[in-house]
């Protein structure tokens, strides 16, 4: 029995996303399956995996905004911007000032900076990142100690926000934390235990730190490291994201994704959990236009047609669903229709068909 369809996968920590694609080759015997984006091994969360044809609507997932859970130590800085590298800054130490002064503004600082960052903003990736300079991975180049410049992206920052907040201290005779002020610990823990299903990770060495909670929402592309490291800079300091969880990917959702242990190691049962998403569901994002039989079998042979403006509900300037609802019958997405403009009317025109 052959797969077609997309999973949510809920990644744990200490795995590529690589390693997810491969578990899932070997549990179902099907090679064509693919993720929809990297996670770094430190990082958990939303991984949408595809299966056979829907390794097809990889490129439309993608465009769905993400949303992630930052756990933030600001005090140092690792050459990885992450838990997983090695700390190359000497600790920043907070003076009593200066944590009085965050407490009683109940981190006003921190909300004002990330309020400024939302929009539009340009971004170097790392050196520990797998984009390519003149045909080599950075993190490759790092490994060796080569530095190389790096062109910055625009990327698009939808929202960010404080959830948390609270000076802690970790000695290196005593694992528990000891915060500044009990009660905004207890709540950051509290926070903190909503989101990540592990404790508090401790940080690389002992110290004071600021520990932040920030959910942040941005386009694909986006290294949440490196806004945390960026978000410490600016703070007068240094940061390294501690941990970190996708919490939503496009229209998928940390609560609903199934962990590998979990999963039916059956095909047959694979089906019949109902786990295995459809095109509809997955490309949830994109607004539907319905079409008929004949409307469709012009899509598929690439031509295009006039509609009515009143069909159109939603931004004229997004791709839709192309959809079709036969009689008696659930709908389903066909593919990915344009809608451009000429004279005036609105004209709908294929951008990528599905296999039926």
């Amino acid at each position: 029995m052959s797969i077609s369809g997309l999973l949510n996968i809920y990644k744990p920590i200490d795995w590529t996303s690589f390693d997810v694609v491969k578990k899932l080759r070997s549990l179902y015997q099907i090679k064509k399956v693919g993720h929809a984006g990297t996670l770094d091994p430190f990082a958990e969360g939303v991984l949408p995996v595809a299966f056979g044809q829907a390794t097809k609507w990889i490129p439309y997932v993608q465009r769905g905004s993400k949303e992630y859970i930052a756990l933030i130590y600001c005090g140092i800085a690792t050459d990885t911007a992450d838990i997983a590298g090695r700390e190359i800054t000497e600790k920043r130490e907070f003076s009593p000032e200066e944590i009085a002064t965050f407490s009683y503004d109940d981190f006003a600082p921190v909300r004002d900076l990330l309020a400024e960052r939302i929009g539009s903003v340009s971004q170097v990736p790392p050196m520990f990142s797998a984009r390519k300079h003149q045909g080599q991975r950075l993190y490759d180049l790092a490994r060796r100690g080569v530095e190389v410049e790096r062109q910055a992206k625009e990327i698009t920052v939808e929202a960010g926000e404080l959830l948390a907040a609270s000076f802690v201290e970790w000695s290196e005779s005593v694992t528990e934390p000891v915060p500044s002020e009990a009660a905004g610990f207890a709540h950051l823990q509290g926070i903190w235990k909503e989101y990540f299903r592990r404790p508090l990770p401790q940080p690389i060495s002992p110290g004071k730190y600021l520990v932040l909670l920030v959910r942040w929402s941005v386009s694909t592309g986006t290294y949440v490291r490196v806004l945390a490291s960026d978000l410490g800079a600016d703070l007068g300091t240094n940061a390294y994201c501690a941990a970190l969880l996708r919490s939503s990917y496009g229209s998928q959702h940390y609560t609903a994704a199934s962990t590998l242990t979990a999963l039916p190691t059956d095909v047959a049962e694979l089906f019949a959990s109902g786990l295995l998403l459809s095109a509809d569901e997955a490309l949830a994002d994109f607004p539907p236009l319905y079409v008929d039989a004949q409307e469709l079998q012009k899509l598929y042979w690439g031509q295009s047609f006039p509609i009515a403006p009143e069909r159109l509900d939603g931004d004229i300037a997004s791709p839709y669903r192309a959809v079709n609802r036969p009689p008696d019958a659930p709908r389903v997405t066909h593919g990915i229709v344009n809608i451009v403009y000429t004279e005036g009317r609105p004209w709908v025109k294929a951008e990528r068909m599905f296999p039926v």
